[in-house]
């Protein structure tokens, strides 16, 4: 499970509690509709397209069927977690943007990849985005960034009033993310005192500045291991790892790869 995921499982379970008045329609494909269900009769799904379909199919509903879709249902708010508006919306649009790994591509994503295949795809993901964020900065009416650090290089990057964006943090699950709970979770995967991050292995997600100050506090003394959960990008991990072998932690540092959300608090 993603980040992203879980951020619109968790931001559906809320609305479906707290909302008594609005109506939703929840745009899927047929691989993710019964993870975003919800029993809610407000809440209605609209099966875009089958998941096994190209992201050229994909794009080309976004930007040429949506639009007719949300009118013909006569959609008052369209929202787009992922940083992207299609043309010629018939309402109002908010859009979250949770990933700067494209803004400044240059700087922050050295690593492209590990055959050319991959930097290719990860050269023409950046194009795109690079493209298609600063039309949608423009035409969207409300911006969502989920930290300051966000608000402030789009605010800088896009020349946006910062009236535009709203900054609103990602929540955490309280009733899977509690003390109580020790008693029912599973197994803990290591045995010993560890750090735990949770991340994609992303550029951007400053995972090799964790590994070296993860070594600094080791230098001072600190006993603990450091356990990095989350799935590979276009083969990162590999560069990582041989970042903890030139810092001498092969023994302390230890990716254990992509988990399923629940078993995080274990």
């Amino acid at each position: 499970t993603g980040g992203g995921e879980t951020f619109l499982v968790n931001l559906i379970e809320r609305l479906a509690r707290l909302d008594t008045k609005n109506e939703y329609l929840l745009i899927v494909t047929d691989a993710n509709a019964r993870i975003f269900a919800t029993s809610n009769p407000r809440f209605s799904q609209y099966v875009a397209l089958p998941s096994a379909q190209s992201r050229l199919r994909r794009l080309w509903f976004e930007y040429q069927s949506l639009p007719h879709l949300l009118k013909r249902e006569g959609v008052d708010l369209y929202y787009s977690p992922f940083g992207t508006l299609p043309y010629g919306l018939p309402c109002k649009s908010a859009v979250t943007f949770q990933n700067l790994l494209y803004i400044d591509f240059a700087n922050s994503t050295p690593f492209r990849g590990r055959t050319p295949l991959g930097w290719l795809k990860i050269t023409l993901q950046a194009l795109y985005y690079k493209t298609t964020t600063r039309s949608t900065m423009r035409r969207a009416d409300r911006i969502w960034a989920v930290s300051n650090t966000t608000a402030n290089a789009l605010s800088d990057n896009y020349e946006v009033p910062p009236s535009k964006i709203e900054v609103i943090y990602e929540g955490v699950s309280i009733e899977q993310f509690h003390p109580e709970r020790q008693n029912d979770l599973p197994e803990r995967p290591f045995a010993g005192r560890y750090v735990l991050m949770v991340a994609s292995l992303y550029p951007n997600k400053n995972i090799d500045k964790a590994i070296c100050a993860f070594r600094n506090v080791v230098d001072r003394g600190m006993p603990h291991h450091l356990l990095i959960v989350g799935n590979d990008w276009h083969h990162y991990r590999k560069e990582l790892e041989k970042l903890v072998k030139r810092l001498h932690l092969e023994e302390r540092v230890h990716f254990v790869g992509g988990v399923k959300h629940e078993e995080i608090p274990a």
